[in-house]
């Protein structure tokens, strides 16, 4: 075991390494004061803003002066000096930015559900920012019953939090965005849980417990179909809500991102559409050593995991100017969910499907980016910026979890919060 997680923290170590000669793609256009803000803020962010400064070497005086608080002289006339949009970076982070982001995300026991840390960054420094992934995330559920007539308690939980510490962007070595590069990464520490708690403790308690670190990469190539790759390798130590199991291992994933084909986001299309689409795909391959299997269906042994896991969401009325003109507070709120999973043990020829299809309501309408503009004018022209989002949802679930090699059966209606 011991062997096994010295070699995943090697090579966890090499990719980070590699990512020491890599860069983000420029930005055409005026340098918005909130993205400055930024880059003056987060060191992690230099590299990606020394790209924005260099293809913008004239940014708008408007949003300059206000930074770099140059006096203007009314009367006489002067001319302003020339802003030096350089000095407001950080220096000294190297070929790639270094900074502490401190980002929490409250999601689903599912990494398809927590999207990319890297997406998360971009966003940050855009000055037309996306839907939050918080408002897209179907988001964790708690539930709790005390039957005091016959003395037993019962929880579930759905859980995985993650906390985005360090992340930045990369300088491009290449200067030609068709050479493959590394140009973002991401470090973030996770708790997970997965099953149900028992008192007194009864055959159905099952659970999966898990804390580990995500170590993502994210690799870029304009002339490749996949635009954007996101690399993670995943170290974790797992046991049960009681603490029983003992159960070391890490996970090597790949997702893949293409606009093109509403691949990893939403696809560019009509601003005033009735729908919006987006699917995931990401293969991964797990490998465990089970000390003690506790409160699990795992069989003691080193174990390889080999699958991938295939999710797609339908939003319906999507939050724009002419849904909430025609549907008000509906917009934005209702969505639906299916995923498929199927997962192979190389070492036992176990094999886990697992499948997932729901049906999601918002409670809370999207909250927008300025509060001076009509709400018609808002929604067509600000991005949802909600930083939680809770939701209700009917949920039927099928088949065998690969974390407890539990088989569930069962229909849900739920209570979901993402952050």
């Amino acid at each position: 075991m011991t062997h096994l997680l010295t070699s995943f923290g090697a090579v966890a170590f090499l990719m980070l390494g590699t990512a020491t000669g890599i860069a983000q793609t420029t930005v055409q256009g005026k340098i918005p004061l909130e993205l400055l803000r930024e880059c003056q803020k987060n060191p992690g962010f230099m590299p990606y803003c020394a790209q924005l400064i260099k293809a913008n070497p004239q940014p708008a005086k408007q949003t300059i002066q206000p930074v770099l608080q140059v006096p203007v002289v009314k009367n006489p006339p002067a001319p302003n000096p020339p802003p030096q949009v350089v000095s407001l970076l950080p220096t000294g982070t190297g070929p790639c930015g270094f900074g502490a982001v401190n980002k929490l995300f409250v999601r689903a026991a599912d990494q398809m559900d927590n999207f990319n840390y890297d997406s998360y960054l971009v966003n940050l420094l855009s000055s037309t920012p996306t839907t939050s992934m918080a408002a897209d995330a179907k988001g964790a559920s708690i539930s709790y019953t005390d039957n005091v007539a016959n003395g037993t308690q019962t929880a579930t939980i759905d859980a995985r939090a993650s906390y985005l510490m360090f992340g930045g962007f990369c300088n491009d070595p290449f200067t030609d965005r068709n050479i493959p590069f590394v140009d973002g990464y991401a470090v973030a520490p996770f708790v997970l849980g997965n099953g149900n708690w028992n008192e007194p403790l009864t055959k159905t308690s099952t659970s999966a417990a898990r804390v580990g670190t995500d170590l993502q990469l994210a690799v870029t190539s304009a002339m490749l179909p996949i635009s954007r790759s996101y690399f993670y390798i995943s170290p974790f130590y797992q046991t049960d809500f009681r603490g029983i199991a003992q159960i070391g291992g890490a996970d090597f994933a790949w997702e893949p991102f293409a606009p093109e084909i509403a691949l990893g986001t939403s696809a560019k299309g009509d601003p005033n559409a009735y729908y919006t689409f987006i699917w995931q795909f990401k293969a991964e391959a797990e490998l465990t050593d089970v000390s003690n299997p506790g409160l699990t269906n795992l069989i003691k042994g080193n174990h390889t995991w080999i699958g991938e896991t295939t999710s797609a969401t339908l939003g319906i009325l999507p939050l724009n100017a002419q849904n909430e003109k025609s549907w008000g507070d509906i917009a934005g709120r209702i969505s639906v969910n299916a995923s498929a999973e199927y997962y192979y043990d190389t070492q036992t020829g176990a094999n886990a499907p697992y499948y997932t299809a729901s049906i999601n309501y918002k409670l809370g309408p999207c909250k927008q980016t300025s509060g001076q503009q009509s709400r018609e004018i808002a929604a067509a022209t600000a991005a949802c910026t909600i930083q939680g989002s809770s939701a209700i949802s009917f949920e039927y679930d099928w088949g065998t979890n690969k974390d407890t090699l539990v088989k569930t059966n069962q229909y849900l209606v739920k209570f979901n919060y993402a952050y």
